[in-house]
């Protein structure tokens, strides 16, 4: 099987580099393939020939990275799509927690610095009985306390560290407490803002692809919601009636895509035409049928709430009519009045 899912991916690749040459190069999931398919040659090739030395063997490991290719492939399961943004938001903030660590280390290695010139090479400190052993232990050289202060970005079993230190000088609180403010709180709530923009950055750019998504399905929607209209428009009257809709669904001439019935929340046809016919007329003009339809496909918004908001235009229209119909009534008094 393994060797199986090897040629397939090969074949993959090079069907892939064929298609589109050196552009692949620049896609990150084509490298990333490539490397899997390159470390499985590999590791067949140690396998069935040579014996496999313990570091090679630590390397094959990385083969389980083919797991990402599952997820990769589930995200289009609607179920998946929450894995799939938490490890899409994972690789997309790796930049950020490079830039994290780079920032983290030089404030780190600042302090580290500090901590031999005002701790390490203390004779008070290091010759109490107190405070020695923690010097020996934590700041004898720079490697040592820059690993030490590491423990404060989590701020792990610190107190027995900094507290017989400020006991004994009380100066150095002014150093802990710089350290605690930048490297455990400031730093740290900066790089969850920025971790929490990105997400909201990336779910911004799902958000404009899914709405690009549904601007190419209206494309296609509208030339065949215009075709179901004339189907069901037996008559060819130019409008839709309630018969017509009962009489196609008693036939099963024509079917109304699923996707859009979902939307609406409605099982049928005629559910669909009662919903649309905001006017109760009776009937549907082509524009209404396929603006509605539209509306249900594209809006977030409950359906009932959309029709609600077309009968309240629809009614502001009329008392726009009514309106005007009593300022020319009003009008025609004033000047019948001023001729007698």
């Amino acid at each position: 099987m393994e060797i199986l899912f090897l040629v397939v991916y090969t074949v993959e690749i090079v069907i892939r580099l064929i298609a589109h040459k050196w552009k692949a190069f620049k896609d990150p999931w084509f490298d990333f393939d490539l490397i899997l398919v390159v470390l499985s040659f590999i590791g067949q090739i140690f396998a069935t020939v040579l014996t496999v030395p313990s570091i090679i063997q630590q390397v094959l490991v990385l083969r389980a990275l083919r797991l990402l290719r599952l997820i990769r492939a589930v995200r289009m399961i609607k179920q998946m799509r929450t894995i799939w943004r938490l490890v899409s938001g994972l690789l997309t903030s790796c930049n950020t927690m490079l830039s994290t660590m780079a920032l983290l280390l030089l404030v780190l290695y600042i302090f580290a610095i500090l901590g031999i010139e005002m701790i390490a090479n203390d004779s008070t400190l290091k010759a109490d009985t107190l405070t020695g052993p923690i010097i020996e232990k934590s700041f004898s050289s720079l490697w040592i306390s820059f690993w030490t202060l590491t423990q404060f970005v989590t701020m792990d079993s610190i107190a027995s560290i900094y507290i017989p230190l400020i006991e004994k000088k009380w100066e150095l609180s002014i150093y802990f407490t710089l350290l605690v403010v930048i490297v455990s709180i400031s730093l740290m709530n900066l790089v969850t803002a920025v971790l929490v923009e990105g997400a909201l950055e990336h779910a911004r750019q799902e958000k404009e692809e899914e709405i690009l998504m549904s601007n190419e399905k209206v494309k296609l929607m509208i030339p065949q919601l215009k075709q179901l209209f004339e189907d069901l428009d037996k008559d060819n009257s130019g409008d839709l009636h309630q018969a017509e809709i009962e009489q196609a669904e008693r036939e099963g001439r024509v079917v109304v895509p699923e996707h859009i019935l979902d939307k609406a929340s409605v099982g049928s046809m005629t559910e669909l035409f009662l919903n649309l016919d905001v006017d109760k007329s009776g009937k549907l003009t082509c524009a209404e049928f396929i603006e509605g339809c539209m509306n249900i496909f594209l809006l977030d918004i409950p359906v009932r709430d959309m029709m609600m908001m077309k009968m309240i235009r629809l009614l502001r229209h009329g008392v726009m009519k009514i309106e005007g119909e009593i300022r020319d009534l009003k009008r025609s008094m004033v000047l019948a009045s001023s001729a007698k």
